[in-house]
């Protein structure tokens, strides 16, 4: 007997100064479905990572944001991912991440649900050179 899947899918936003951070989430969302699948292994729940990288195709359009915005709608879970840049203005909002943003923030206000978010926040390098983060929870 074949059990049923259920996918939450996470959009990954952000602008170009992050690629490792991108990278790194591929390897993220591998280990959390095999812990899901260890867990949960009756409910089939799994996680699947949506990334301009590899889930839009290119088209010509007024820049790449409304090809994005146009070809990745369904989502669960929408990740930010921010460090020093916030990205190129889109003619519509201040880059494509803050645009990515508002349209989940109006997603959320329509469909009155909560949100918890987890920030890591890095400290600008001191004069000594110490570099140190620290984990936020916002609500």
């Amino acid at each position: 007997m074949s059990i049923p899947t259920t996918t939450y899918r996470i959009f990954l936003s952000s602008p170009g100064d992050v690629p490792r951070e991108r990278e790194a989430m591929l390897g993220v969302v591998n280990v959390m479905n095999r812990i899901l699948a260890a867990l949960l292994p009756d409910d089939g729940i799994r996680v699947e990572l949506i990334r301009w990288e590899d889930d839009v195709a290119p088209q010509i359009a007024d820049g790449p944001q409304p090809v994005v915005n146009e070809q990745v709608e369904s989502y669960e879970i929408f990740l930010g991912v921010l460090a020093k840049r916030f990205g190129t203005p889109t003619g519509v909002a201040g880059s494509g991440t803050e645009g990515g943003v508002q349209t989940r923030l109006r997603q959320i206000s329509q469909a009155r649900i909560t949100v918890d978010c987890l920030l890591l926040q890095h400290e600008v390098q001191a004069t000594a050179g110490v570099r140190r983060g620290k984990a936020v929870r916002a609500s």
